[in-house]
């Protein structure tokens, strides 16, 4: 409970940065999309896959990001017959916003812990997410 709380702090936090940039018009999980893209362009079905959504789930949210103008569908780099999503200059905007927002409830947590109880948060929190990344568990 305590880590779906911190969820909720963060997720609020992002959201109002979102809304105060311009951004209000972004879906709200489609913030979760934009960070997976914001790495490389994906076909909607590896990034459902990621993000653990079914592919139609995440390609209505998709039309919905491309027709607002934060994703473009573009041909694949190795395949051009395929499509796949990538940022919209839109899109890169709003993940420097969630970064920000994320760095800087980072930094808040951050201040109420030593560096070594950061390091430890943070190499806890990786390893769990790793182990558990691809499992129902």
């Amino acid at each position: 409970m305590l880590l779906a709380r911190a969820l909720r702090v963060y997720g609020r936090a992002v959201r109002a940065d979102l809304v105060a940039g311009g951004f209000g018009d972004l879906p709200r999980t489609a913030s979760w999309m934009l960070g997976i893209l914001a790495e490389r362009p994906r076909g909607v079905a590896e990034l459902a896959n990621e993000l653990h959504w079914t592919k139609q789930a995440t390609s209505r949210l998709a039309d919905a990001a491309v027709g607002a103008g934060y994703l473009v569908r573009q041909p694949a780099a190795n395949d051009r017959r395929r499509v796949v999503l990538a940022l919209a200059p839109r899109g890169v905007e709003a993940v420097a916003v969630v970064a920000a927002a994320t760095r800087r409830l980072d930094q808040r947590l951050g201040a109420h812990l030593t560096t070594v109880e950061r390091q430890l948060v943070r190499r806890t929190l990786t390893d769990f997410a790793t182990s558990h990344d691809h499992s129902d568990n």
